[in-house]
């Protein structure tokens, strides 16, 4: 995933990639702890070492979430260090939330005629049981 901007939205493909990495468990303890970490991110052996991962099946994940677009790694000589890429990682929230409540509007409708419908059974309900036994008020004591 690799936004153009802040304001970027990436392709729902990208996206679902980027999830598909995260459905991990393994994975997803790894950019959590790389995002913890922060932008100078961790070498391959810290990362190993902090989560108890063996070597190969870490280098696994590590592959699945660079693919992903969520981990950005630099090799310095004999070493490898893994940061996340939180660009991508806003632009994936973003995703999510772009139409926060969008339809917001159409759910408080909704619940309004929702309640209207109810209000409206409720004094039928009391119409009928009013006319099923006239001896009772509209308080509903008898007369």
């Amino acid at each position: 995933m690799t936004p153009t901007s802040p304001l970027a939205v990436p392709a729902v493909e990208e996206v679902a990639s980027a999830f598909s990495a995260l459905g991990s468990e393994a994975r997803l303890e790894v950019l959590r702890l790389l995002v913890r970490a922060g932008e100078n991110g961790l070498t391959v052996g810290e990362i190993q070492s902090s989560l108890a991962i063996p070597a190969s099946t870490l280098s696994h994940h590590l592959r699945h979430l660079t693919a992903a677009g969520l981990l950005i790694q630099v090799r310095k000589g004999r070493e490898i260090r893994c940061a996340s890429a939180y660009e991508s990682i806003r632009a994936l929230s973003q995703y999510l939330l772009l139409e926060c409540c969008a339809d917001e509007a159409c759910w408080a409708d909704l619940r309004s005629a929702t309640e209207s419908t109810k209000s409206q059974a409720a004094k039928s309900q009391a119409t009928k049981s009013q006319a099923a036994n006239p001896q009772t008020s509209k308080t509903g004591q008898a007369a």
